[in-house]
């Protein structure tokens, strides 16, 4: 059985998806929200890209936690949410993904998200970073069990 996290009511935002490659540590809403016996969150994930131009098409994240199982054996635990931009094209073009993911208690109550670069795809040397105000995302957790 898992238990729904009121968002209009409580403050479920866990925070947003980095326009830059490196990796962001998001704090859980604290115990009053999710409590200490949870063994699971589920994940929220959503993203907004468009009306600007970039070299590259492939916007990849890495959702992710850190965990412990029960023999005391740290793991990772991850998902991906993905996000396909027309590159070089700057009027009305524009990509929306979202994503609900279970994902393990992190040990540290820690969130972690990095947007990876898989160069083979992009077919360019370098990641720029994500400007203007064309993006927009969200990471939320939305329930517990």
């Amino acid at each position: 059985m898992w238990t729904n996290i009121d968002i209009e009511r409580k403050e479920s935002l866990v925070g947003k998806l980095p326009r830059d490659d490196e990796t962001w540590q998001l704090s859980l809403p604290d115990k009053t929200i999710i409590p200490g016996r949870a063994r699971e969150i589920l994940v929220y994930a959503w993203v907004w890209i468009g009306t600007d131009t970039y070299p590259q098409s492939h916007w990849h994240y890495k959702i992710f936690v850190d965990f412990v199982d029960g023999n005391q054996n740290k793991h990772e635990a991850a998902f991906y949410l993905f996000a396909n931009t027309d590159p070089g094209v700057k009027v009305n073009s524009f990509a929306i993904n979202s994503d609900n993911v279970w994902l393990p208690m992190p040990s540290d109550r820690t969130l972690k998200v990095k947007r990876i670069f898989i160069k083979a795809e992009a077919n360019i040397p370098d990641q720029p970073a994500i400007g203007g105000d064309y993006f927009q995302s969200e990471i939320r957790v939305i329930a517990y069990r």
